[in-house]
């Protein structure tokens, strides 16, 4: 696989890691593990990750998980994402850095030589924590590159043999596959389900993961079966490439996924209803409209006709420091109708009043997700 750059990855840390995306007001069962986790995404975003920011956020995140399961967590895999590139690519170009070493010294050593070229072919093909690819349209080349360089270590037998039984004379041997099985009892099967799950709900956005896993299928598929020719005594690495194998045949090539695609999102469009109203208030529910109007209308491109309360009060928002009252922020979902024809439903919208004066003024539109379109038979 290709490496990224560690300036790629800054790059890609400080535009997709936001902060911003936590809930202030959250005060869930799974508080303690949200905070903690947005304090380790901190070290990310400042590109000081290390392993242990790693081992930290994935805790965090499989705690929030247990505890609250409806809790939306898109945005913290985007960074466990990050953070697992910038640990794998700290730790490639230490190995690099050895190897560059390695190198320079006596010409002559063949021998030397030899391995360092096998080293670097077994790191390059099984010491990989997960696959995620960037620029998609590059995503089959990689792959390609990728499949081409495990044929290349799998021919290779006679060097790849005396390379196993030099590790094999200490605990490097051991120390190299028991790391591919740690990965594996960790992080295989919840991959899978990720599969499962992203594959079932996809209606083939172009801001959905289900391309991206296409992709990491194939490259979890070449991988597992590098793995099993390699190291046949390892039952494991077997097992993987079955599943794996089963997962790429069910799902088959992107047309195919597509055309699935296609019959989810129309049964999404036709199962989307409204949520349950909070309470009813008709004069609240114009100052949402008119807000989402004032700012979203263009955007969005159409008009608001509907709001529904997802909460029965307001929330009061303090200075941090004085806790004098600043204003205060409630929660709605809005109905609008495009310019297309079609209804849409944002789940959550955040409209927020300033405090001036001794009152509550200003209001105004301060957050809107993405419309989801639904029928507008629905939407009455």
């Amino acid at each position: 696989m290709k490496r990224s750059k560690l300036i790629i990855i800054w790059i890609i840390m400080t535009t997709t890691i936001n902060l911003s995306a936590q809930d202030p007001n959250y005060k869930g069962s799974a508080k303690m593990d949200v905070s903690t986790f947005w304090r380790q995404a901190e070290i990310v975003k400042s590109g000081k990750a290390t392993s242990s920011t790693l081992s930290n956020l994935e805790k965090s995140f499989d705690n929030i998980k247990k505890k609250d399961p409806s809790y939306n967590t898109s945005s913290m895999e985007e960074i466990i994402i990050t953070c697992k590139e910038k640990v794998n690519s700290d730790k490639k170009a230490e190995d690099s850095k050895k190897e560059k070493h390695l190198a320079n010294m006596d010409a002559g050593r063949s021998e030397t030589q030899n391995a360092l070229k096998i080293k670097k072919m077994f790191d390059d093909v099984f010491d990989i924590s997960s696959f995620s690819f960037k620029d998609l349209d590059k995503a089959q080349a990689e792959n390609d590159a990728y499949k081409k360089e495990a044929d290349d270590l799998l021919a290779m037998k006679g060097e790849r043999d005396a390379y196993i039984a030099e590790m094999k004379k200490g605990n490097e041997y051991d120390r190299f596959v028991g790391k591919i099985k740690i990965g594996y009892d960790r992080n295989f099967d919840t991959f899978i389900e990720k599969v499962d799950k992203i594959m079932a709900q996809s209606t083939g956005g172009d801001d959905g993961n289900w391309k991206n896993v296409y992709y990491e299928m194939q490259a979890e598929q070449i991988r597992w079966d590098a793995a099993q020719k390699v190291f046949p005594d390892e039952p494991k690495f077997a097992e993987a490439y079955k599943k794996i194998t089963a997962r790429v045949n069910q799902y088959g090539s992107l047309e195919k996924i597509a055309g699935k695609n296609k019959e989810n999102s129309a049964e999404k469009i036709k199962n989307q209803k409204l949520p349950n109203a909070a309470i009813k208030d008709a004069a609240l529910e114009k100052l949402f409209v008119d807000a989402f109007n004032k700012k979203y209308s263009s955007e969005y491109k159409g008009a608001a006709n509907k709001a529904i309360m997802l909460q029965t009060d307001w929330q009061t928002e303090r200075n941090e420091i004085s806790g004098v009252v600043t204003g205060r922020i409630r929660q709605g979902a809005i109905v609008y109708k495009g310019t297309d024809g079609k209804c849409y439903l944002v789940s959550i919208m955040h409209l927020y009043q300033e405090y001036i004066g001794g009152s509550f003024q200003n209001s105004k539109a301060v957050y809107a997700q993405y419309g989801q379109e639904m029928l507008c038979e629905n939407a009455k």
